[in-house]
């Protein structure tokens, strides 16, 4: 585990790179909204990282500008989407061959989803409690990625059912968690395993890529 530094336009970005072998699938997390606490040290962030870690997956987690000692302030998602292609081209220079993920939970999702959507670089992409209430996902319904969506049934912010009608594709995987809010508490491990195991369906064993 080590910080990192990187640049996205005229800020700078701390993370955190968690480093497995050349080649191993890559999670990019990213973390909820930054102006209600939010930062790469949220429970949820923390458990998705603990999870593909321990999956053999490299992870990187990073504050969003204006958030701990990223510099910048926060851009109402725009400066934002900038910062996740910056993780994506971090990951893309130091490890060339690697599936690059998106995993973005609430904010991180509602800014992560759509870049990675668009960015070649990525293989796959997972939103975590995707805020409906703040950020429209009809654009998840024409996503030919390998996409995960999951929602807790008690989410005041993430309405399920309107995610899970999105999701028809063949690679499109929706899981509804019984009993959990927006905040997961006490279900951040469970959360990561979902997303590993999306990880090993999607690009790992598709691909042929190994774990270590």
């Amino acid at each position: 585990m080590q910080d990192v530094f990187f640049e996205s336009g005229n800020v700078r970005l701390h993370g955190v790179l968690r480093r497995a072998a050349p080649g191993a699938p890559a999670v990019v997390i990213l973390h909820p909204h930054p102006q209600f606490g939010g930062n790469m040290n949220n429970n949820v962030v923390l458990g998705v990282e603990q999870e593909c870690a321990d999956a053999g997956f490299t992870t990187l987690r990073f504050n969003f500008r204006g958030t701990g000692r990223s510099t910048g302030a926060f851009d109402n998602g725009a400066g934002e989407r900038d910062d996740v292609r910056a993780a994506i081209a971090l990951i893309s220079d130091t490890d060339p061959g690697a599936p690059i993920i998106v995993a973005g939970y609430s904010f991180g999702a509602a800014v992560g989803l759509p870049v990675a959507a668009d960015n070649a670089r990525v293989a796959a992409m997972a939103g975590i409690a995707p805020p409906t209430v703040m950020a429209d996902f009809s654009f998840l319904a024409d996503c030919e990625k390998p996409l995960l969506v999951i929602a807790g049934d008690s989410d005041n912010f993430c309405e399920h059912a309107r995610l899970a009608m999105l999701l028809t594709r063949e690679n499109h995987r929706f899981r509804l968690l019984q009993g959990v809010d927006h905040f997961y508490i006490g279900e951040e491990l469970r959360a990561g395993k979902i997303v590993c195991d999306f990880i090993r369906d999607a690009v790992v064993e598709n691909s042929g890529c190994g774990e270590s």
